[in-house]
Formats: structure tokens, C-alpha cells, sequence
């Protein structure tokens, strides 16, 4: 699912959530460190680059569980002032 809101005029945040197993508590801690991987097939770059474009355009990469299961990455940008 993916979801938009303004939490106020000048910011927009755009969240993706599934309903998978999400991340173990323990390991959260190190998902945008680059090279980190759980995946036997990963690089452990996507998420590491995903949030240094993220805040080369002054926004932020967050994660936090969605409950009951799953998982919740929001981008939250600033919304330039013309567009406002």
C-alpha cells in the first residue's frame, strides 16, 4: 500500500507498507548502513542509496513496523514554496 499526506504545507511524505514479516527489531538498527544484507543475493545498497537521494533533496528515509506485521519506509520531502 502506499499512502500521501502534508504533515504541514511545506512537507510531503509518501509511505510504502506491506504486510510481510518486516524487519527483525535487532538488525533495524543497520538496514541504510551501505553493504548491509540479509539477503544471501543482496549488495545491501538499495536502501543505503535510496536514502543518501532522499537527503541530497532535503528529505528523510524512515522506517518503523506496521502493525500487527509488516513494514513501513516513509519519505517525507520539503514541498517547494510555489507549490505550495
Amino acid at each position: 500500500m502506499v499512502r500521501t499526506r502534508r504533515p504541514t504545507p511545506s512537507e510531503l511524505t509518501i509511505s510504502v507498507i506491506d504486510s510481510g514479516p518486516g524487519v527483525d527489531p535487532e538488525l533495524s538498527g543497520r538496514i541504510f548502513d551501505p553493504f548491509y544484507t540479509t539477503k544471501e543475493q543482496g549488495t545491501g545498497l538499495g536502501l543505503a542509496i535510496s536514502k543518501s537521494i532522499i537527503e541530497a533533496h532535503r528529505g528523510r528515509l524512515v522506517h518503523h513496523p506496521n502493525e500487527p506485521t509488516g513494514a513501513c519506509f516513509s519519505i517525507s520531502l520539503p514541498v517547494p514554496e510555489d507549490v505550495q
